[in-house]
């Protein structure tokens, strides 16, 4: 409903057409539906009786026994196996060392690749907005004070300080995505700040101002 209604304004109805003129922002657009399609199915789940554990849709429709060895050609590969033993299941992307099925525990990522991605774009987001218009409209010591804070920030190794941060913050989603959140907001923020900079002395800030 939200996008119905989007729609129907003039510059969301125009954004709405340049994305269907678009064959790349479509060929994104079906991707991304994809892939939260498969983190649904992998939230939507039930509890089995017999084994007292969680089980999602996409446990049910793909996920396949351990194999006891290598699928061709990591065998030959890996193992120095000349014929690997026989694979019990159809594995499309074949196994990997421990004889689990590749293609499974791909699709089983994609819940976790959203949770991190969109908790780290929510903590994100709102800091640097909120940091680099400050900075660019307010200017002063509250500009250099933020500029400081990212400056320092972009000096360090993003993984090394992150690394840092999971070890003080400790293990678990919520850690990871705090930790990315903070190191993360750097680029954003400076570009935000240039551009409040560049719009802050035109005429319609001016009028407004008056």
């Amino acid at each position: 409903l939200v996008f119905l209604r989007a729609r129907q304004t003039p510059l969301w109805g125009e954004a709405f057409r340049r994305l269907a003129r678009n064959p790349s922002a479509r060929a994104a657009m079906t991707v991304i539906a994809l892939y939260a399609t498969i983190g649904i199915a992998d939230s939507v789940g039930w509890y089995d009786a017999t084994t007292q554990e969680r089980r999602t849709v996409i446990d049910a429709i793909f996920e396949r026994k351990p194999e006891r060895t290598y699928s061709a050609p990591l065998a030959e590969m890996t193992t120095g196996e000349a014929k690997p033993q026989k694979i019990r299941e159809k594995h499309i992307l074949g196994t990997d060392s421990i004889g689990a099925d590749v293609f499974y525990r791909t699709l089983k990522g994609v819940r976790t690749a959203f949770q991190i991605g969109g908790m780290t774009v929510l903590i994100v987001t709102p800091l640097a907005l909120l940091l680099g218009l400050t900075a660019g409209y307010y200017g002063k010591w509250r500009d250099d004070v933020i500029t400081y804070i990212y400056t320092v920030l972009s000096s360090v190794p993003g993984i090394l300080l992150q690394i840092a941060m999971v070890l003080v913050l400790g293990k678990g989603i919520i850690q990871i995505c705090l930790a990315l959140g903070i190191t993360r907001w750097v680029g954003l923020c400076r570009m935000v700040r240039g551009e409040t900079i560049k719009h802050r002395e035109r005429e319609y800030v001016r009028s407004a101002k008056a």
